[in-house]
């Protein structure tokens, strides 16, 4: 007799953008990308301590680091990339959080915030497209920005970023949330189209409570808030 065959449907090649189902599992991987503002005016002095805006920004990664490394899930489902931007924009890749490193954020050249963040949605798209190739489970990705001062680049072309960024919000596949530290002006990110822009408090002790838990709450399935809500 002929041998017969099930033909296996294929899992749909997920992007940000995309109405794609999240996988139900009892580990997913939570994808999250912290994009750090490194231009030269984080050399300024912050709100506190008489740090410079770049070592406060610094201190506080390294901590919501060391908590997300301390909590027994997150440590073992957050996947991170850290771009970084000042002249030009580098990223680490997606690792796990043992892996990760706190980043050097001495000060240089200009702020190519719209092309910081594409390129963390360029990458995060890409392991959607990964994960969902392969089968494997994960929650919703979140983007957090840091920055001190307005973008350096074409408006247009910023604008675009920020409503790529508000489509991925709405479709459910993405957590996005925007700090500006110390006295920048959070009003030209929300006028430019970015959504849920809050100032960084002057004591970074909220601030890192708030990004390290909601981490860890995305490595458990649940929906990020905005902070202060």
């Amino acid at each position: 007799m002929p041998r017969t065959t099930t033909k296996r449907n294929r899992r749909p090649r997920g992007t940000l953008n995309d109405d794609v189902p999240i996988f139900a599992s009892s580990r997913k991987e939570s994808d999250v990308a912290i994009v750090l503002d490194k231009s030269m005016s984080m050399v300024e002095i912050g709100d506190d301590d008489d740090l410079p805006r770049y070592e406060m920004v610094q201190k506080a990664v390294a901590e919501i680091f060391e908590v997300v490394r301390n909590d027994k899930v997150a440590s073992n489902s957050v996947r991170m990339n850290v771009v970084t931007f000042g002249g030009n924009v580098k990223s680490t890749g997606f690792n796990g959080i043992d892996e990760v490193q706190t980043p050097d954020l001495s000060p240089n050249g200009g702020t190519p915030l719209g092309s910081a963040v594409d390129q963390a949605l360029d990458e995060t798209d890409a392991r959607l497209i990964e994960l969902n190739d392969e089968g494997r489970p994960y929650n919703v990705a979140s983007i957090f920005l840091f920055t001190d001062g307005q973008p350096t680049e074409d408006e247009a072309f910023v604008r675009k970023v920020a409503q790529r960024v508000c489509s991925a919000v709405q479709s459910g596949n993405l957590f996005f949330h925007a700090f500006t530290v110390c006295d920048a002006d959070k009003q030209r990110l929300t006028q430019l189209g970015f959504p849920n822009v809050s100032r960084m408090p002057s004591s970074y002790r909220e601030f890192v409570q708030f990004v390290s838990m909601s981490i860890v709450a995305s490595s458990r399935g649940q929906k990020g808030e905005s902070f202060g809500a």
